[in-house]
């Protein structure tokens, strides 16, 4: 094996490491150029096993736009009559709704819960992403909460090879371009095809390894 091989095969086990905790909402921070539009996840790991709905409040910086037919539920939503509401609710305020009419719960173990879409204007500076007034409800329609979270968004330039949009090409951005590769129910982002070639394999990842090896 060349050396950048050994590299990528150590890069998915400390990947594999890095994961291994999580909360019940979580959230990373990302960044974004002025101008461009970005995607982003809000991830899920709950012990409860019969969630059927949820709501959430997302508040975002001045210069952010939360694009509402961009929002979608992502693969851990087993029903195909769950839907996902989005709508504002005040001056830079949104929320998200959701709910299977067939009363299939959705929860599974560390998923994505909800992929956003987000635009900067030229005016954006940065800021944080709040999201509040989390709850779920179980098939018998009883309230779980869930603790308030944010993320920061940076106005920072698009860099080759940051496939999460963090600001930084490490470790994390070589595991999605594999976790999708293998797994294309997995999150994809618009920064996996690394290398232009309009397909996302190993060689994207590959290239993404060079990058950590030998910037």
């Amino acid at each position: 094996m060349t050396k950048s091989i050994w590299m990528l095969a150590v890069i998915v086990m400390l990947g594999f490491a890095q994961r291994a905790e999580s909360k019940a909402i979580t959230t990373w921070n990302i960044c974004i150029a002025p101008g461009e539009t970005r995607e982003c996840y809000i991830y899920m790991n709950t012990a409860y096993s019969n969630l059927i709905s949820f709501q959430m409040d997302l508040k975002l910086p001045a210069g952010l736009k939360l694009n509402t037919e961009g929002c979608v539920l992502t693969s851990r939503v087993l029903d195909k009559e769950q839907q996902l509401f989005a709508g504002s609710v005040g001056v830079n305020s949104y929320r998200l709704v959701s709910t299977s009419f067939n009363a299939v719960p959705f929860t599974k173990d560390n998923n994505t819960l909800v992929k956003l879409s987000l635009t900067a204007d030229e005016t954006f500076k940065g800021g944080t992403v709040t999201l509040s007034n989390m709850t779920f409800f179980t098939t018998g329609s009883a309230p779980v909460a869930c603790s308030n979270d944010s993320f920061t968004v940076s106005a920072n330039a698009k860099l080759t090879g940051d496939v999460d949009f963090s600001g930084v090409v490490n470790v994390t951005d070589a595991m999605y371009i594999v976790d999708y590769i293998l797994d294309h129910s997995k999150i994809y982002t618009s920064g996996m095809d690394v290398n232009g070639d309009e397909v996302v394999d190993i060689s994207d990842a590959m290239t993404v390894v060079d990058q950590i090896l030998f910037r």
